[in-house]
């Protein structure tokens, strides 16, 4: 079962921790987790899935710690 991830803006986004975390749980490469970060910090909103439910609320607990507002369903 997947998780969504919805992260809807940020306050002062740790962005290197954001992109490890990505990197570290999302399964991507640098490329694509610095993709990932940056596409965030354009937009302000960033919505991807997370196939494995251990790696999911790792990388939630991660994002959180890096000032993202994030919410799974």
């Amino acid at each position: 079962m997947s998780i969504k991830f919805r992260i809807d803006g940020f306050s002062e986004l740790n962005k290197v921790a954001t992109t490890k975390a990505f990197r570290e749980f999302s399964g991507k490469g640098l490329s694509g987790s610095k993709q990932m970060t940056d596409s965030l910090l354009e937009n302000g909103i960033l919505e991807f899935e997370i196939e494995d439910e251990d790696k999911a609320k790792k990388l939630l607990h991660k994002l959180m710690k890096a000032n993202a507002n994030v919410s799974t369903a």
